[in-house]
């Protein structure tokens, strides 16, 4: 069921990002705006087997352009989170099946505007942290404000 996901990041690519100024980069979409490269990341299932259905989830990322990334961190991103931790009450992974990857496309594409509202929100608490070599989970924990 990979070519399910593969099918669904090409729609994706042309339905939204690709028009929002996103380039792909294999599994990812980019952009960057005012010094801040955005993105967004579809990480399949390790436990994904064939004949079952697709198992993915999705994944944000931030990068300011003006701060070096620490060795070794994730993408060499700023900040990383998922999508259902930016916007509470989505699931925590997808699962494609045939039957329901025009349903899974329209629920992304539905939600996409709004994660891309609350991503900039989330900007001074990462760049705080880059400033002194972190990487910051997006969104930060409270008890990292006074741990950091």
């Amino acid at each position: 069921m990979q070519h399910l996901l593969k099918l669904l990041l090409i729609d994706l690519h042309t339905g939204y990002f690709k028009v929002n100024g996103f380039k792909k980069v294999r599994n990812k979409f980019l952009r960057e705006l005012d010094g801040v490269i955005q993105e967004v990341e579809f990480q399949s299932s390790r436990w994904n087997t064939k004949g079952e259905a697709a198992v993915f989830y999705v994944n944000v990322g931030i990068t300011f352009t003006d701060i070096a990334t620490a060795e070794g961190t994730r993408g060499g991103r700023h900040g990383d989170g998922r999508m259902p931790g930016l916007i509470p009450g989505l699931p925590p992974q997808y699962e494609l099946i045939e039957t329901n990857l025009g349903v899974v496309r329209d629920e992304l594409i539905a939600n996409f505007p709004m994660l891309l509202e609350v991503i900039p929100s989330h900007y001074e608490d990462v760049r705080q942290l880059a400033l002194k070599g972190f990487q910051t989970m997006i969104p930060m924990p409270d008890s990292w404000r006074k741990d950091h």
